[in-house]
This record gives C-alpha cells, sequence and structure tokens, in this order.
C-alpha cells in the first residue's frame, strides 16, 4: 500500500480525481491505524467517568440530602443517606438508558444555561450593580442588547434542538 504512493516531495497539496484511490487508500490504512487510538480513547472517557462519578455527583446528592435529612432519624441516618445517593445514581443511569441519543438533549441544556447564565445574568448584574450609582446611557443600551440577543439565542438555540429532539425520536413513514 505504501508503494502506491508518490514521494512527498512531488504531491500536490490539491490533486485531481484522477488520484483519488491513491488518497481514499492512504485514508482507509490511517482509519486502520486510528481506530485503536480512538477505541483505546473512548475505554479511558468511561474510566474516568466511572471513577470521578462520586465526586462529580456530590454537590447534587448534598443539596437532595441537605433537603430529606430533617425528616429522617438518627438512627436510619447513614441508610438513608446512601440509599438516596444510589437511588439517584441508578435514575441517572434510567434516564441515559431511556435516552440512546443525548446528544439533542445536551443542546438543549446548552442553549439555554448559555444564554441565561452566561449571556442574561451577567448582564442583569451588571445593571442592578450600577443601577443605584450610575448606570449611564450607554451602559444600560449595552446590556439591554446583550439580554435582547440571550433572548434570541434562547428561543433560537432551544427551538433548533426541540426539533433535533423531535426528529431523532420521530419514526419515519414508509413510501
Amino acid at each position: 500500500m505504501k508503494d502506491d504512493l508518490p514521494p512527498i516531495e512531488t504531491r500536490k497539496f490539491v490533486s485531481s480525481v484522477d488520484n483519488l484511490p491513491v488518497f481514499v487508500s492512504t485514508i482507509l490504512f490511517a482509519m486502520e491505524v486510528l481506530e485503536l487510538l480512538s477505541e483505546s480513547v473512548k475505554l479511558l472517557v468511561a474510566l474516568s467517568i466511572l471513577f470521578t462519578y462520586g465526586l462529580q455527583f456530590c454537590v447534587p446528592s448534598e443539596i437532595v440530602w441537605n433537603q430529606l435529612k430533617p425528616s429522617v432519624s438518627a438512627k436510619y441516618e447513614t441508610l438513608a443517606y446512601y440509599l438516596m445517593r444510589g437511588s439517584m445514581i441508578i435514575g441517572t443511569v434510567i434516564i441515559a438508558l431511556i435516552i440512546p441519543n443525548l446528544a439533542p438533549f445536551i443542546s438543549l441544556v446548552g442553549s439555554v444555561c448559555l444564554s441565561i447564565l452566561g449571556l442574561w445574568t451577567p448582564a442583569m448584574i451588571e445593571m442592578a450593580t450600577y443601577w443605584e450609582e450610575d448606570a449611564g446611557y450607554w451602559r444600560v443600551v449595552k446590556n439591554v442588547f446583550i439580554m435582547a440577543c440571550s433572548i434570541g439565542a434562547l428561543l433560537t438555540g432551544s427551538y433548533t434542538s426541540i426539533v433535533e429532539i423531535i426528529d431523532s425520536y420521530t419514526i419515519p413513514a414508509h413510501k
């Protein structure tokens, strides 16, 4: 396969269609080599999630536990904590099983969070911070513009993500 390739010095940056099989075989050869690398990366990502899931889950479990703790007797506190944490983990696994294609949902959460937390909230905080002192005309105009862009991003991003979710779970009609 390597004998089919011309020396690198004589290869053109952009080639004609006549040389397509040479480049297709090169790509296929690279894919065979990269397949092991990509599979090992997938394995390492899965292992990192497995070993760090407990750490990532500390904050949500503490928030829920602080709400449940007053209703649990001191005698069963440890058992209740582990049952609550285990059921939350099993719940996330069930959600992952029910929704095998998470990409559209991640896109939806991203569009909502970016538009609200990344754009709208900082503009609102700046206006609230400087309102008493001297908000200034241009500061208010800038923040209103950013907040309007945030609402636009929220609506268009959410709409696009919802359409993608509907499309990914709609069964196409047979012709």
